[in-house]
């Protein structure tokens, strides 16, 4: 039982690792074909923009899988916590009152602040 939850996270941490390399790609490929027909640069430049990618990868996936993490019980728990208790009803009031603060401001308005 304690190999599924280790292919879960293998596979939680892949999934991260390509969605952030699919998102530079595109900023990678145009640096590339920029720097190997307009403007060439040094070797050693273009090995430390290629390793900056990867660590860029590395960073952004390893962010990404984090935020995730964390975020998704906390969000769990706030979501159970509304439901359990009378969250409705004070969103539903408190879209009353804007709305009457609203209506308040809008006569300051037209009336020119004699309010």
């Amino acid at each position: 039982m304690t190999d599924r939850p280790i292919k879960n996270k293998y596979i939680m941490i892949s999934e991260k690792l390509s969605e952030a390399a699919k998102s530079v790609i595109p900023i990678v490929a145009v640096v590339l074909v920029l720097s190997l027909t307009i403007a060439p640069i040094p070797t050693d430049l273009m090995l430390s923009f290629l390793l900056g990618i990867l660590f860029l990868v590395l960073g952004m996936g390893l962010f990404s899988l984090g935020a995730e993490m964390s975020m998704t019980p906390i969000g769990s728990k706030i979501g159970t916590s509304c439901y359990n208790g009378n969250f409705a009803y004070v969103v539903f009031n408190s879209r009353i009152c804007d709305f009457a603060a609203a209506l308040v401001l809008r006569s300051r308005y037209l009336h020119g602040n004699r309010l």
